[in-house]
């Protein structure tokens, strides 16, 4: 014995014949007990089956199953064209309303000569106050 009692799906393989094949059954009567009793549901099962349904409404069932799947939903066709269509406009539109930035032309003025470049560049790199603090210093100053 594995220690433990089987499961019902270990119980359903066992009584269809591809359950587990050690000797549980022989040492544990509890899950013994319960492969009988599943065998008789098994048994009236079948046999009320066999007794109680009609070929004819088999058949009937059948037949009105095929039709349903051959037989188009009109809805269904209608719901895919609103969807394309729908999806179609809002694609028209969005070319419509989408107006691409274009590139803003920047008119840079160059240095007269190499000495006023690099005077330029000194003082910005002399000041010791960064460019940003500008702004903050001034909120600070009184003004008359």
């Amino acid at each position: 014995m594995n220690g433990k009692h089987w499961s019902e799906d270990e119980l359903l393989d066992r009584l269809y014949g591809v359950g587990p094949d050690d000797d549980h059954l022989r040492v544990c009567a509890a899950c013994d007990g319960r492969l009988q009793a599943l065998a008789v549901r098994r048994r009236v099962v079948v046999s009320n089956e066999e007794s109680t349904v009609d070929p004819a409404l088999l058949l009937r069932q059948r037949v009105a199953v095929m039709e349903r799947i051959e037989r188009p939903t009109g809805s269904l066709v209608s719901w895919r064209a609103v969807t394309a269509f729908t999806c179609a406009i809002v694609i028209v539109l969005i070319f419509a309303v989408y107006q691409p930035q274009r590139p803003i032309s920047v008119v840079t003025q160059r240095a007269s000569s190499d000495a006023q470049f690099f005077s330029e560049i000194y003082s910005e790199v002399e000041q010791i106050e960064p460019r940003a603090a500008k702004p903050m210093r001034q909120l600070f100053e009184e003004h008359p």
